[in-house]
């Protein structure tokens, strides 16, 4: 039988409230296929069942670390890194969804080791720091959203018991090269991005770190400008940036705390828009 078949037949046991256990060859299947170009096999069925088995404790400790292992190797989440445009996003994207819905059920069952769960810091750390094929949708092969799930596996980092304080710039400088990449983020990667500043101001990280940031953040959009000119680049970068700044600050509003970022962000939107209006 295809693989798209059985697991067809496995999503219907599970909405018909069966569970059969996995074997490991069919978990090797689908790790084989985790970047598939077709997006129901890709998202509705490898991504959908293996976030099933790992929420409803569907698999033994073994076969969730060999999940774990595998997708961080560099047939996964670094499969061709630094490749834009081409298909092997879907491979690396897919992987970091799965890696994040590991570390978020290790919140709850304190499995793995905590050199473990540090040595995932740390590749997710990398990983965004490679990345350079951001596009969100794809005709045709559907979600990519590399940043979006890249984000995903760093709120999944922060929120894991494991997580430092020490660690708290190194994820902030993550984020930041997400948005100064140069790349326009247009299918709501802000929103998923935001969700790791709220990660770090949930988990205790100082609001004055954070305004830190925005401060350096917005001289480094500086910098841009400094050395592109009013360039793509420069505007594209600059709008990614503004549209964060602008989802968060309403973010952080609505929920009604940190109105010291909320000043910050408002100072940085300000500062552009008199610039702009100076020059044109």
């Amino acid at each position: 039988m295809r693989l798209k078949d059985t697991l067809k037949d496995i999503a219907q046991q599970h909405r018909n409230g069966m569970a059969t256990p996995p074997t490991d060859e069919l978990i090797d299947s689908m790790l084989r296929h985790i970047g598939s170009t077709d997006p129901e096999l890709r998202d509705e069925l490898i991504y959908s069942i293996f976030a099933k088995w790992i929420s409803d404790n569907g698999l033994t400790h073994q076969q969730l670390e060999y999940i774990l292992d595998t997708c961080l190797d560099e047939n996964h989440l670094f499969y061709e890194i630094g490749e834009k445009n081409g298909d092997s996003v879907f491979t690396r994207s897919f992987s970091s969804l799965v890696i994040a819905c590991i570390m978020a059920k290790d919140v709850e069952d304190k499995l793995l080791s905590e050199e473990k769960t540090d040595g995932v810091f740390d590749s997710v750390i990398h990983y965004l720091h490679t990345e350079v094929d951001t596009r969100g949708f794809v005709n045709e092969k559907g979600w990519a959203h590399s940043i979006a799930h890249g984000a995903d596996m760093l709120v999944s980092c922060i929120n894991h018991h494991s997580f430092s304080f020490k660690n708290a710039n190194l994820t902030l400088e993550a984020v930041a090269r997400c948005l100064l990449i140069g790349n326009p983020l247009i299918d709501d990667e802000d929103e998923r991005l935001v969700v790791v500043i709220k990660a770090l101001l949930n988990k205790g990280v100082n609001s004055e770190v954070i305004t830190s940031w925005i401060q350096n953040t917005n001289l480094k959009l500086e910098e841009v400008l400094s050395s592109e000119g009013y360039s793509i680049k420069f505007f594209r970068t600059k709008t990614t940036v503004m549209n964060f700044y602008k989802t968060l600050y309403f973010h952080l509003k609505i929920g009604g705390c940190n109105q010291s970022i909320g000043v910050e962000i408002e100072n940085c939107i300000k500062y552009w828009y008199h610039k702009f209006n100076q020059h044109f």
